[in-house]
């Protein structure tokens, strides 16, 4: 699992051609975003999204416990708030964005290959595909 909070993390996958560069766009937007939003005179290299809205991006193999140690118990199985779904890359990815709590939420990025058939048809529900 890939943990984005800052600017920096971004820029380390980036380097590291670990993940599409279109879903690291769209990260990168997000994050600027909120630095927009809650930055409050921060510069953008300071700002961390740690405490109240991190970014994480499933690799094939994550259990559990990678979920359950940012908050995230469920993983998968949680209650999302919003559930959206997009070709990043030539690859499907479901971004799913689960609260945690006031004012905290978490955006799961899940690989479609990494997830079964059941967690797949349950999440293109979701997103308003049937």
């Amino acid at each position: 699992m890939f943990i984005i909070v800052t600017i920096a993390d971004v820029r380390c996958l980036r380097e590291a051609r670990a993940v599409p560069v279109s879903l690291l766009d769209e990260i990168e937007a997000n994050l600027r975003g909120l630095h927009a939003q809650f930055g409050g005179g921060v510069e953008l290299e300071d700002f961390c999204t740690a405490d109240f809205a991190p970014s994480l991006i499933a690799q094939p193999g994550d259990g559990p416990g990678a979920f359950a140690a940012l908050g995230v118990p469920e993983g998968v199985e949680a209650r999302p708030e919003w559930v959206g779904k997009a070709d990043f890359g030539g690859e499907v990815h479901y971004q799913v964005i689960v609260l945690r709590g006031d004012s905290k939420a978490v955006s799961l990025f899940l690989p479609a290959a990494t997830l079964d058939g059941a967690r797949r048809t349950r999440l293109d529900t979701e997103a308003g595909e049937e």
